[in-house]
C-alpha cells in the first residue's frame, strides 16, 4: 500500500465517529508507522498521555527510516513525563526495579468506546486457579486521586475483585491497585503491553507485585 492511500484511510479515519477505534483497526492491517503516530497523537489530544507515549513507542518501532523514527521519539519526549511506560519487550512480567518481583496475572484489551467500561480483562486468580473474564470500568464517583479511578469486575453489576488507581506519570506502571478475588487482598500493577502490534494484542498486562522479601 502506497503512502498517499495510508495517508488518505488515516484522514478517512479522522473524519469517522470514533477515530481511535477507526485508526487501530487501520493499524491492524497495516503496521503501518504513520497509523501508529495519528493514533499516538489521538491519546495525546485527549489527555492520555501514557497511551499516546505507548502508541508513539509502537510507531518508532514499525516506521521502517531513521528520520521518522526520531520524529516518533521526540513526540514522547515531549509528552509529560519522561519514564518508561512499561516493561522490557523481552520481558514482560519481570521485575521492574531491583526491589520487587512480579508475577503476571493477565491481560487487558480495549473496550468499544463509549460507556464506563474502559477495558476487557482476561486473569486468572492466582489463589484459586480460576479463569475470569471482565471488565475494568470507571469509578464515576471518583472526585480526587485518593479513591480508585477503576474498579475490575466480571461485569459492573458483580462483586469487585479489584481496584486501580492511576500511576504516575514518570513511573513505569500505567495504574496500580488491589486484587482481591479470594483470599488476602495482593497490590498489583498494570504495564503497557511493549509487545503490541494489532488491535487484537492485549494492550496492558496487569502482575502480583511484591516487594523484595514479602512472602
Amino acid at each position: 500500500m502506497s503512502w498517499a492511500e495510508i495517508n488518505r484511510r488515516i484522514a478517512d479515519a479522522l473524519r469517522s465517529a470514533a477515530p481511535a477505534a477507526a485508526l487501530s483497526e487501520l493499524f491492524d492491517s497495516t503496521k503501518d508507522g504513520h497509523v501508529a503516530f495519528a493514533l499516538a497523537e489521538q491519546y495525546e489530544l485527549a489527555g492520555d498521555v501514557r497511551l499516546a507515549r505507548a502508541w508513539f513507542e509502537v510507531a518508532e518501532d514499525a516506521y521502517p527510516l531513521s528520520d521518522f523514527k526520531k520524529r516518533a521519539r521526540d513526540r514522547a519526549a515531549r509528552l509529560p513525563g519522561s519514564g518508561a511506560v512499561g516493561p522490557p519487550k523481552e520481558t514482560p512480567a519481570m521485575t521492574q526495579n531491583s526491589g520487587s518481583h512480579s508475577t503476571q496475572l493477565g491481560f487487558f484489551n480495549l473496550a468499544k468506546p463509549g460507556g464506563t467500561v474502559v477495558f476487557e480483562a482476561d486473569l486468572r486468580c492466582p489463589t484459586c486457579g480460576t479463569r475470569l473474564r471482565g471488565v475494568v470500568y470507571r469509578n464515576v464517583s471518583a472526585a480526587s486521586d485518593k479513591v480508585p479511578a477503576f474498579f475490575i469486575g466480571t461485569d459492573e453489576q458483580a462483586a469487585r475483585i479489584g481496584h486501580l488507581f492511576v500511576g504516575r506519570s514518570d513511573g513505569p506502571a500505567i495504574y496500580y491497585g488491589e486484587f482481591y478475588h479470594c483470599g488476602e487482598p495482593f497490590q498489583t500493577r498494570a504495564f503497557f503491553n511493549r509487545g503490541l502490534r494489532s488491535s487484537r494484542d492485549p494492550v496492558l498486562i496487569l502482575v502480583r507485585y511484591r516487594e523484595a522479601g514479602d512472602a
